[in-house]
C-alpha cells in the first residue's frame, strides 16, 4: 500500500512539474511583445543649445531621432521669456508625421515676435514613437533687435585731378575727400594723407608708386588693390562693387606696384566710421625729361564713397 502511494504522489509530481515547465515556456504562435524603450533624439546643429538671433532672421537646428520602436511623430513647443526669465507667453508648432526607426530632422523658421526688444525662446522638441513612448531635448533662441540700417552710400566722381612725384615737397600727396593735393607749406598732418607718391622715381622713367599713410599710422596698410577695365567696372562702380572687389582680392598692397596708364587702383580709407573706398583711374603719366624744376605726375580721375 505504501508502495503502491509513492508510486502514485511521484507520478502526479512529475505531471505537476511538466505543467510548470510548459508553463514558463513562450508560445510562439502568441509571442510576449518586447519592452518599448522612449525614444532618442539629439541636437546634432549647432553644437551650442543657446544661440542669438535678429527678430527678422530665420534660424535652422538639426536633431537626431532614432527608438526600437517605429517613430510616429515630431512636436515642437515654445515659451517666450522677457529678459527677467518671466514667462511671457507659449505656443505649438503643428505636428510633423514621422516613421522609421531612425530620423534626421531640420527644423527652422523665424522666431514669433515679443512686444520686448530682447526676448528669449525655449523650443522643446519632442519625438514620440508609435506605442506612445516619448523623448524631449530643448534649445534657447535669444532674440534681439536688428541693427539700424547703414546710410545709404554716394559715389562722388571727379576727373583730371593730379598728384607730383615724391620729389616734389609741396605736391606728393593728395586727399580724396577734401580733393587736394597735399602737404601745403604749413599743414603736414600724414592723417590727410590718403595717398603719396613714394616711387623717387622723378628723374628718367617716371613710374608712380603710392602708399597710404594714414592708414599705416593706424596699423592698418594693405589698403591698395590694382586692377583694370577687364576686372572692373568703373563707370558702374558702387559701395557695394568697390568692397566685394578690395575683400575679393587674395593680397592688397601697402604700396602699389609701380603704375601704368589705364590701372585702376582701389583705396581703402579707414578714418572712416565704416569702410569707405576710393578709386583712381590712371589716365596719363607726365615724365618732363628730368628737367631742372621736375614736374613729374599722375594725372587721374577718381570716384569716392561717403555716407549721406
Amino acid at each position: 500500500m505504501n508502495r503502491y502511494f509513492t508510486t502514485i504522489v511521484l507520478i502526479f509530481g512529475l505531471m505537476l512539474s511538466g505543467i510548470l515547465i510548459s508553463s514558463c515556456e513562450e508560445d510562439p504562435l502568441n509571442p510576449t511583445p518586447p519592452e518599448d524603450l522612449p525614444p532618442a533624439i539629439a541636437l546634432v546643429s549647432p553644437e551650442n543649445n543657446n544661440f542669438l538671433i535678429e527678430k527678422t532672421e530665420n534660424f535652422s537646428v538639426t536633431l537626431q531621432l532614432a527608438d526600437n520602436e517605429a517613430l510616429s511623430s515630431f512636436e515642437v513647443d515654445g515659451e517666450i521669456f522677457d529678459t527677467d526669465n518671466v514667462l511671457v507667453s507659449s505656443f505649438s508648432e503643428a505636428p510633423q508625421s514621422i516613421s522609421g526607426t531612425s530620423q534626421t530632422i531640420v527644423f527652422s523658421g523665424t522666431p514669433p515676435t515679443s512686444a520686448e526688444d530682447y526676448y528669449r525662446i525655449k523650443y522643446t522638441c519632442t519625438a514620440i514613437d508609435a506605442k506612445g513612448a516619448s523623448a524631449s531635448t530643448f534649445f534657447w533662441v535669444s532674440v534681439v533687435p536688428p541693427d539700424d540700417p547703414p546710410a545709404e552710400f554716394v559715389v562722388l566722381e571727379f576727373e583730371n585731378d593730379s598728384v607730383l612725384t615724391s620729389l616734389v615737397p609741396n605736391r606728393f600727396a593728395f586727399n580724396f575727400t577734401a580733393r587736394k593735393m597735399l602737404p601745403t607749406i604749413n599743414d603736414n598732418n600724414e592723417l590727410d594723407f590718403d595717398i603719396k607718391e613714394v616711387s623717387e622715381s622723378g628723374r628718367g622713367v617716371f613710374a608712380p608708386q603710392f602708399e597710404s599713410p594714414n592708414n599705416m599710422i593706424l596699423g592698418q596698410d594693405s589698403v591698395f588693390v590694382v586692377t583694370n577695365a577687364d576686372r572692373f567696372n568703373y563707370e558702374e562702380a558702387t559701395h557695394e562693387t568697390l568692397s566685394q572687389a578690395f575683400f575679393s582680392d587674395p593680397a592688397p598692397f601697402s604700396k602699389t606696384p609701380p603704375l601704368k596708364v589705364g590701372d585702376y587702383v582701389i583705396v581703402r580709407l579707414t578714418k572712416a566710421p565704416q569702410p569707405q573706398f576710393a578709386i583712381m583711374r590712371i589716365q596719363r603719366l607726365v615724365d618732363d625729361g628730368g628737367g631742372i624744376l621736375i614736374q613729374d605726375r599722375v594725372i587721374f580721375d577718381y570716384k569716392v564713397t561717403s555716407q549721406q
